[in-house]
């Protein structure tokens, strides 16, 4: 729902969108939301034009956890976590391209396992 204090008036963004929006983010220049939502196995990261009608746009696969961008929105830094990989942080340009692993916590438990 995006409520406008000028009018008072609601109004559904997301009504054929039929899953869940969580972890609510606004672009600098308040024309777009990003959020996650759970899609089966996985919570993608979407953005999504700030206006009645406009349909989400998948920045992100995979299972997401928190994210957020830099000032301008041109970097985006998320969680992801796998059933084969425990949680890291990775970057992305702002618009979901070029995902690179930042952290790499786990790698020496992970290359004991079998």
């Amino acid at each position: 729902m995006l409520y406008d204090r000028q009018t008072g008036k609601s109004t559904d963004l997301t009504a054929g969108f039929d899953r869940s929006a969580n972890d609510l983010a606004w672009s600098p220049d308040s024309k777009t939301i990003y959020f996650t939502a759970e899609n089966e196995t996985l919570q993608p990261i979407y953005a999504m034009e700030a206006r009645a009608g406009a349909a989400p746009k998948k920045l992100l696969d995979g299972y997401n956890g928190a994210f957020s961008f830099n000032g301008d929105a041109t970097v985006l830094v998320t969680e992801r976590t796998s059933l084969t990989s425990p949680s890291e942080l990775f970057v992305a340009a702002g618009e979901g391209s070029g995902l690179k692993q930042l952290t790499h916590q786990n790698d020496a438990i992970l290359a004991q396992l079998e």
